[in-house]
C-alpha cells in the first residue's frame, strides 16, 4: 500500500537505497571510504527490502486480497502469499513473498529466497505493527539476515503520522563471504500524501534515526543522519539530508546528498577533503 511503501525510513526508508558507485575495495582508498561504502552497500540493501515489502502491502491492500479471502497468490516473478488464521480472525496476517530460485525484477536486481512479513492490523490503526524475516534471501548473491519491526506512533506535535523502524540482528553476507552487521532505530515521518492512500505517486517522508553496525574488515561505526532524510516516492533517491559516519580512531566521514534535485549525486567530505560521488541502486 502507497502509505506503507513509504514508510521509507528505510524511505528510509527507498529509504532509498544507496550504494557508492563501486562496493569493491580500492587499496588507494582510505578505511574511512571503506567503511563508507560497506555502510553503503548495507543500508541499499536492506531499504531494497523495505521497498519489496512495501509493494507486498500495497498488493495485500488493494489488489490480491478482497477482505474474504483467506489466502490468495499473485505471480510476477515472484509469489506473493496471503494468509490470515481462519474466516473470523483476519489478523495477524503472513505474507510470504517467495522468488524462488531467482528473480530478476525491473531495477536489474537478482532477489531469490523467501521475505516473510507478519502484519497486526492495518498501517493507519493505532495498534498497526508488522516484523520482517528472511528465509535464505538474497540479493544479487548478498544474503539478507535479521529482524525488522516497523510500529505505527500516531501522529506528531506537527500532526503528521509517523512510524518507529527498528533493525535488530541485521547482517549482509557477501559474495565472497565477507560480513556485515548492522543494526538501526529510525523514525518516518510521513509529511506528504496521505490523504491519497491509493495513490503513493505522491508520499514524501522525512527520515531521522541513527545505526551501527561492523564492515568487512570487523571496523566498528555508527551511522547518524544529521539533517533529516527527504524521501519521495517520485524520486529513487534521496533528495537531501546529511549523514555522519564515525568509527573509532579514523576522521569522521559527511555523505551530504544535496538541495531536493532528484539526481544520482552526492557528496563525501572527510576532514579537508571533499568527494563527490555517484549512487547506483
Amino acid at each position: 500500500m502507497k502509505t506503507k511503501n513509504l514508510l521509507y525510513t528505510l524511505a528510509i526508508f527507498a529509504i532509498v537505497s544507496i550504494i557508492i558507485s563501486s562496493c569493491e575495495k580500492n587499496s588507494d582508498e582510505s578505511l574511512e571510504i571503506e567503511i563508507a561504502k560497506d555502510e553503503a552497500l548495507s543500508a541499499s540493501l536492506f531499504d531494497d527490502v523495505f521497498v519489496e515489502v512495501e509493494n507486498a502491502m500495497e498488493n495485500m491492500e488493494y489488489r490480491i486480497y478482497d477482505g474474504i479471502k483467506k489466502s490468495a497468490s499473485d505471480v510476477v516473478c515472484k509469489t506473493i502469499t496471503i494468509e490470515h488464521p481462519n474466516d473470523s480472525t483476519l489478523w495477524p496476517r503472513t505474507v510470504i513473498i517467495d522468488y524462488g530460485e531467482g528473480c530478476v525484477g525491473p531495477n536489474g536486481r537478482e532477489r531469490k529466497g523467501k521475505i516473510i512479513i507478519v502484519v497486526y492490523k492495518h498501517y493507519l490503526n493505532a495498534e498497526y505493527f508488522r516484523t520482517v524475516t528472511f528465509d535464505n534471501y538474497y540479493v544479487n548473491g548478498n544474503k539478507i539476515e535479521g529482524i525488522k519491526t516497523v510500529i505505527n506512533k500516531g501522529f506528531n506535535d506537527s500532526r503528521n503520522m509517523y512510524f518507529s523502524h527498528s533493525l535488530s540482528e541485521g547482517k549482509v553476507i557477501t559474495p565472497e563471504g565477507l560480513e556485515l552487521s548492522k543494526e538501526y532505530n529510525r523514525i518516518s515521518e510521513f509529511v506528504t500524501g496521505i490523504n491519497t492512500p491509493r495513490f503513493r505517486g505522491d508520499d514524501e517522508y522525512m527520515i531521522t534515526g541513527a545505526a551501527s553496525g561492523v564492515n568487512r574488515d570487523l571496523v566498528s561505526y555508527t551511522r547518524t543522519i544529521i539533517e533529516p532524510l527527504h524521501v519521495a516516492s517520485s524520486c529513487k533517491w534521496i533528495l537531501s539530508g546529511t549523514v555522519e559516519i564515525v568509527a573509532e580512531e579514523q576522521e569522521t566521514a559527511i555523505i551530504d546528498y544535496g538541495d531536493d534535485t532528484c539526481d544520482d549525486k552526492a557528496t563525501v567530505t572527510i576532514g579537508s577533503t571533499r568527494l563527490e560521488i555517484n549512487i547506483r541502486l
